[in-house]
């Protein structure tokens, strides 16, 4: 039977070596200085794409941006960025937070002129009639939020009291483990009996021995027993003003002059730091 077509020509050896090396190139990757094809999809938009492209930025050492922020040209450390960035909340506004000092507050005095219990008023708000002496040596802490006495800004003062035996033999016994490291003295007086404003002086002299000059603030307990009062207010006042202590008047029975007591030691304290 006769094939009518086109007659078949066998391709040259040459012509075949030439398809093979043009598909193994094509294999291996272009020639040295063949164009190469970028793709539309790579940043920057495509290459057809007439609208112009704006300048890259130039990076900034130092300033990485976060997600969904554009990179900015002034130079800063990316820890305040995060910091900032992390404090942000949808309709939230963060306070700035105080500063925290610790204040070690030794109380001065002898045994049942109510140092124990002008702490307890203070920090719990109570208030016991049964006497029970202090066995060594008791601390409490409590924090409040004062005025930065040297700036705009607020201070957290942790306030540590350290409520002690009222002898003078433990007191010089103990004083080193006692005294150590106090940054004031709240110098504590029983208003009906005037010894107690007396030996004010040898607890003040022995805190100091080992603390140094810290700030001391003298108050004078008991204000309520007015019938029973063996101090008046005139021997008060001169003993204070005579060693330079600010003083105050309070009752940790009713309550009254406590907490402006213990403000204005924390005040005192912060504005004469040695």
């Amino acid at each position: 039977m006769e094939m009518i077509g086109r007659p078949h020509r066998p391709r040259s050896p040459r012509t075949l070596n030439e398809t093979g090396s043009q598909a193994a190139s094509t294999r291996r990757g272009p020639r040295p200085g063949a164009a190469v094809p970028v793709p539309g999809w790579l940043p920057g938009g495509r290459l057809d794409d007439p609208r112009p492209r704006a300048p890259d930025r130039p990076a900034v050492p130092g300033r990485l941006a976060l997600q969904g922020e554009a990179p900015s040209d002034a130079g800063g450390d990316v820890r305040g960025t995060v910091r900032a960035q992390a404090g942000r909340g949808y309709g939230e506004m963060r306070m700035p937070q105080p500063d925290v000092v610790k204040l070690k507050i030794c109380m001065a005095g002898e045994g049942a002129v109510g140092k124990t219990s002008l702490i307890r008023r203070y920090v719990l708000d109570q208030y016991d009639d049964r006497y029970v002496a202090t066995l060594g040596t008791k601390i409490t802490k409590k924090s409040v939020t004062v005025a930065n006495p040297f700036g705009p800004d607020l201070l957290q003062a942790d306030v540590i009291l350290w409520d002690i035996m009222g002898t003078s033999t433990v007191r010089e016994l103990l004083k080193e483990a006692y005294y150590h490291g106090a940054q004031g003295i709240l110098a504590v007086a029983d208003l009906t009996r005037r010894d107690t404003l007396i030996a004010l002086d040898e607890w003040a002299r022995s805190i100091r021995s080992v603390a140094g000059d810290i700030p001391t603030f003298g108050v004078a307990n008991k204000a309520d027993l007015e019938k029973d009062r063996a101090l008046p207010a005139a021997e008060v006042e001169a003993f204070f003003r005579q060693r330079a202590w600010p003083w105050s008047y309070a009752s940790a029975k009713t309550g009254a002059g406590v907490d402006e007591t213990f403000v204005r030691l924390v005040n005192h304290v912060l504005s004469n730091r040695v």
